[in-house]
């Protein structure tokens, strides 16, 4: 197996313990902060082609817009309609993979 994986593994690992462990044990804010460290920018680095560099960034713009979205609605769930947390993250979990998928099928 590539040591790459493994290291990419352990980090990503890190990050949602680290999120999981500021939202719970420390500050909600702290732990929105962590989770939105922008994996996509230093990604590009990874990705070898120019070409495919223009196409990464493209649909990353395109699908933070999606998630942006799917995170307004699931805050609107919990903070005006008070749904379960579980059902309100579910319902835009859903709503997620519905959008990202029209958008890989159709854009």
């Amino acid at each position: 197996m590539n040591l790459h994986y493994i290291i990419t593994f352990l980090i990503s690992g890190s990050i949602v313990s680290g999120i999981s462990y500021l939202g719970n044990l420390y500050n909600p804010i702290a732990a929105s902060i962590l989770s939105a460290i922008p994996i996509s920018i230093p990604s590009m680095l990874l990705i070898a082609s120019r070409h495919k560099q223009k196409m990464f960034i493209k649909g990353t713009v395109h699908m933070i817009f999606i998630l942006m979205l799917c995170n307004i609605f699931c805050y609107y769930l919990i903070s005006q309609l008070d749904y379960q947390t579980y059902y309100a993250v579910c319902i835009s979990l859903i709503l997620w993979i519905i959008l990202a998928s029209i958008y890989y099928t159709y854009i």
